[in-house]
């Protein structure tokens, strides 16, 4: 329901909740029904369908999909709402929609579980628009939207945290609502779909069928995971302790990309192609020849061979810039074209959502090297009399190359890639000093995909001239670190993950700037030097991991490289041009404030040195601490004065009775 902002909560199974004003989806299990009211709006719509895919694709897997339309008699669906049409109330009844969205703004709660020693308080959460940020590893939290309640517990925080909070909205929480309502508790990264939708900002989820690419299913981002719902009468069991686990870094050093097979006997196919203007599909022919627009999405029929007969592959490709509403008309787009190839050619066809630049080998070889990306909405673009700037990663596939349109300024240049800057009267092709020959020739070819003058200028760096500094807004120091100016080369991305047992580090071959995840950390190689990049939200215990696996990593390299490679930690917000240019498209939300590299050696040795007992006692504490076990920073003197015993001794008991004696 709604009408800016749809909204999604829960409601009573019956047919009286009904109304023909908005959109409503019964969750029967092995069957999601969508019933549009005669009266709701395209907007709900769009969301009823979204939200069904989800359900579909994640937590009702195998379930079919049925819509409902108002006078329809499906007589399951009214046996389950326990009634018939006749209860269904009038849109009036549902009530306004921007009434709604600011009664829902007002009614969803969020806490925040605090520690004071073995003290535990609520603290009330700002939720006039709650995004995912909000929602800290190291705590736990209690989500109420009045007919939804929720326990949501961080991956880092203690486990006597976990079961006060519990234990705390089983018996302040539950009563006087109603038998029906929803109590859950939710695992950092296991949201449900109905959690989620509680946030004005989550990273996104697909909206659609089934991802495509190197789409990794991170701590916070993938959701749909192992679900821990549990029934009021359910107690929840013991934790157990976990134990540390060792990477093997060799795997590390020796994993290789997926093998990518085409569709079909490995030929191309024929492909149609449309664009969603305004909730409608119309047919793109300039998306033939390769030109994407990031304000856009599309839908796109792949028709190959495979043995003696036809299959049909359905794409749909939803710009980074485009509309959250305009992503989810386009789930319901794709249903059309499946019922167009169901009806014409009887046929059952694949449906795949291609994120951009993370699209799928296949996809990238219909395009036969010609895949460019503009920026904004086709029909602004196009009408555009300004000069615009071009991105093209070097890549050692030629395949996976893109020309990406990013904001024209000069300091956006780096060493390692190539550049088209299109003006109304022509075009520059610059080349950075790391870009090798056939990386120039696949260059060349998408510059003519996006050329629109007959005069063309090549510049290779350190030969610019006057006029090329001006189409770019004047001359500015870009990212030109010395292995940027390599050749023949590409950086390797391990991303990492969880804690104690539940740490892993996983290559990451389709890198995006979506996937520094807040709550993770990333391991990024680039031979002369390595990176360790961690998130604002990041636990402790995996920055330190993530810390300590970089560093034997290092050692265990036998690609000839020094054994005193420097590895350096990165923070999330303080990442330098030369860091953000390893990434095929970087958008700052907030101005970057570059700091100075500090060596993962000297950060290491923070977690060894010992604090004094006012530091660790203090509201205020140390940064990097690992907050669960603060008795290992103390002297071992002040240790058996505090708690009069030695540490041997104290590490030797059960981890019950530490806490306890803690």
């Amino acid at each position: 329901k709604g009408k800016r902002r749809v909204r999604v909560h829960l409601v009573e199974v019956n047919a009286k909740s009904l109304n023909h004003g908005d959109v409503f989806i019964l969750d029967a299990k092995t069957t999601l029904y969508i019933w549009n009211g005669a009266k709701a709006n395209r907007m709900e719509k769009s969301k009823g369908a979204e939200i069904s895919l989800r359900f579909k694709n994640q937590e009702r897997k195998g379930a079919r999909v049925v819509r409902i339309d108002p006078g329809d008699t499906d007589e399951e669906f009214w046996k389950i709402l326990n009634g018939s049409p006749d209860d269904v109330k009038s849109p009036e009844d549902g009530g306004n929609d921007i009434e709604y969205e600011r009664d829902c703004d007002n009614r969803v709660k969020l806490w925040r579980c605090e520690s004071e020693g073995n003290e535990f308080t609520l603290q009330e959460v700002e939720t006039k628009k709650l995004s995912r940020e909000a929602l800290t590893t190291e705590h736990c939290f209690i989500l109420d939207s009045q007919t939804e309640i929720y326990v949501w517990v961080g991956k880092g925080s203690s486990s006597a945290m976990r079961n006060y909070l519990m234990n705390h909205a089983k018996e302040n929480f539950l009563d006087g609502r109603p038998e029906w309502v929803h109590f859950a508790r939710n695992v950092e990264g296991g949201e449900e779909i109905l959690f989620r939708e509680k946030f004005a900002s989550w990273p996104d989820i697909v909206p659609g069928v089934a991802n495509s690419g190197n789409a990794r299913s991170s701590s916070n981002s993938s959701g749909g995971g192992k679900q821990l719902t549990r029934k009021r009468s359910m107690l929840m069991g013991r934790l157990k302790t976990k134990k540390e686990v060792n990477i093997d870094v060799n795997k590390l050093h020796t994993a290789t990309r997926p093998e990518r097979e085409l569709l079909g006997d490995g030929t191309l196919g024929t492909i149609e192609a449309w664009i969603s203007i305004d909730g409608k599909l119309e047919e793109e022919k300039e998306l033939l020849d390769g030109h994407f627009y990031s304000g856009e999405s599309y839908v796109i029929l792949y028709t190959h061979h495979k043995g003696n007969a036809l299959r049909y592959h359905i794409y749909f490709w939803q710009g980074l810039h485009a509309t959250k509403q305009d992503k989810g008309l386009t789930a319901l787009l794709v249903q059309e074209i499946q019922a167009k190839v169901r009806r014409e050619k009887g046929a059952e066809p694949m449906s795949e959502r291609c994120i951009p630049l993370k699209e799928p080998y296949q996809f990238l070889t219909i395009f036969k090297g010609k895949f460019c990306i503009h920026k904004g909405r086709k029909k602004e673009h196009m009408s555009s009399k300004s000069s615009h700037l071009y991105r093209i990663q070097s890549c050692l596939d030629e395949t996976y190359s893109r020309a990406v349109e990013i904001d024209i300024n000069a300091g956006s240049l780096n060493s390692r890639d190539s550049f088209i800057v299109q003006t109304s009267s022509k075009q520059y092709r610059w080349f950075g000093s790391g870009v090798s020959e056939e990386q120039k020739q696949s260059a060349t070819q998408l510059a003519d995909v996006i050329l629109r003058t007959k005069e063309v200028k090549v510049i290779t760096e350190d030969s610019e001239s006057k006029n090329f500094w001006k189409a770019l807004g004047g001359k500015k120091s870009f990212a030109n670190a010395s292995y940027l100016k390599k050749k023949g080369w590409e950086p390797r991305f391990y991303l990492c993950t969880g804690i104690t047992s539940d740490f892993k580090v996983d290559p990451v071959w389709d890198i995006a700037q979506a996937d520094l995840d807040p709550a993770c950390a990333m391991i990024v190689d680039v031979i002369s030097e390595v990176y360790v990049w961690t998130g604002a939200n990041v636990p402790e215990d995996t920055k330190k991991k993530a810390m300590e696996t970089a560093t034997e990593y290092v050692r265990a390299a036998f690609d000839g490289r020094l054994q005193n490679t420097p590895i350096y930690f990165v923070e999330a917000g303080q990442e330098s041009d030369s860091f953000t240019a390893l990434f095929p498209s970087w958008e700052d939300k907030k101005q970057r404030a570059e700091g100075k590299l500090e060596l993962v050696s000297d950060k290491l040795k923070e977690y060894d040195r010992e604090y004094t007992w006012e530091e660790l006692t203090a509201k205020k504490k140390p940064k990097g601490l690992d907050n669960k076990h603060l008795e290992k920073y103390l002297p071992d003197s002040v240790f058996e004065e505090k708690f009069g015993m030695t540490k041997e001794k104290f590490w030797g008991m059960p981890s019950w009775k530490r806490t306890t004696i803690k």
